[in-house]
């Protein structure tokens, strides 16, 4: 069934059917802002900036002293994707004096081995929501943790954002060797491989 409004808008029916389309479009406008909110929200993180260049993505990440004191990664990053050295401690290494004797032709004792003085612990995770185009909704870093971005090898920093430069290596092969009956220093070096540079947040 078809209702006529007169085009007058006089009288009865036609007074209601504008209290009827103001009812209406107050209930539609309704749905419609609250479906606005819904997906406007703000990022549960922070937002940072975008990562430069060839840089990963944004992780936090820890670094301190490589002595077993290194937390875990935390709960809104628990995924460990590196751990990276530094600051590489080479203890002094002789093959031994230098003497004639039956123990000339004796293999040395072991030397100390190297070791890093400290860590970095690379974690990822995920959080949601808006930010301004050129930045990132990433995990809130908890304390003793940084926003940071890497890449493999050697390499500058911006000079804005992540600034603070971490260079940082896999491992090291300690390729000093002496020989049966040398004496006096080793041959060879300590090699750092798997160079990694960390830009941090400050």
């Amino acid at each position: 069934m078809i209702t006529v409004v007169p085009l007058d808008g006089g009288g009865g029916e036609g007074g209601s059917s504008p209290d009827a389309g103001t009812d209406g479009g107050g209930g539609d406008g309704g749905k419609s802002s609250s479906n606005a909110s819904a997906c406007d929200f703000t990022c549960d993180g922070d937002c940072v900036p975008l990562h430069p260049g060839d840089t990963s993505y944004p992780v936090l990440v820890w670094i301190g002293p490589n002595d077993g004191s290194a937390p875990d990664c935390p709960d809104n990053a628990p995924v460990e994707q590196f751990v990276w050295y530094t600051d590489l401690v080479v203890p002094p290494k002789s093959c031994g004096a230098c003497s004639r004797g039956p123990s000339f032709a004796t293999a040395p004792p072991a030397p100390p081995k190297p070791s890093f003085r400290r860590m970095a612990r690379v974690c990822e995770g995920s959080a949601f929501g808006r930010c301004e185009p050129d930045e990132h909704c990433a995990p809130a870093p908890p304390g003793g943790f940084r926003q940071c971005v890497y890449a493999g090898g050697e390499h500058d920093c911006p000079s804005e954002g992540y600034t603070e430069r971490f260079v940082v290596h896999e491992r090291f092969e300690d390729e000093r060797t002496c020989t049966p009956g040398a004496c006096g220093a080793p041959e060879g070096d300590v090699a750092l491989e798997g160079p990694r540079t960390l830009c941090c947040m400050v």
